[in-house]
């Protein structure tokens, strides 16, 4: 049997039931409209971690490209320099051509040659006989050049560098 319940303003009468029900619906409601609000707070917040995170990666990405933009500018001024400083040289068109190639020809100093093939990898000092110090330097190619009391006497390549 319904337990009926009387509106004290109207006098309508109505199963209990029913008032339970609208009361509960209302809950459900409230509950059911805080989790949405909440899930769209957690939504947005992660939209926008993810947004700052894309922000930060493009900065960086900035940054990073113009380091290296400045770097490649920089790499091209010394070789520009390095170009015009083999064209001012004394030397035969041929001598030239070769060190432009980055090619160290014999005769060419320790400082000609640290300006036409750069640095070595790795430079062994030995002195030889009748007071001559003679040089080898590596380099990553697997070039040998071996210089003479500072001048360039051979250069020996190996497999490697003829590739």
């Amino acid at each position: 049997m319904a337990t009926e319940i009387k509106c004290p303003g109207c006098g309508h009468k109505f199963p209990m039931e029913e008032a339970v029900s609208e009361q509960y619906k209302k809950d459900l409601r409230e509950q059911m409209l805080a989790f949405n609000r909440k899930k769209e707070e957690e939504f947005q917040k992660k939209l926008d971690d993810v947004y700052r995170q894309s922000q930060q990666q493009q900065i960086a990405y900035e940054k990073k490209m113009a380091e290296e933009k400045k770097a490649l500018e920089k790499k091209n001024q010394e070789e520009k320099a390095r170009i015009e400083w083999i064209q001012s040289q004394p030397w035969s068109a041929a001598v030239k051509e070769s060190a432009i190639k980055r090619q160290a020809v014999p005769g060419m100093t320790v400082g000609e040659v640290k300006r036409v093939v750069g640095e070595p990898q790795r430079v062994s000092r030995i002195k030889g006989p009748q007071h001559s110090s003679e040089e080898h330097w590596f380099y990553p190619d697997g070039s040998l050049l071996i210089f003479r009391n500072g001048a360039l006497n051979r250069i020996e390549t190996t497999k490697k560098a003829e590739r």
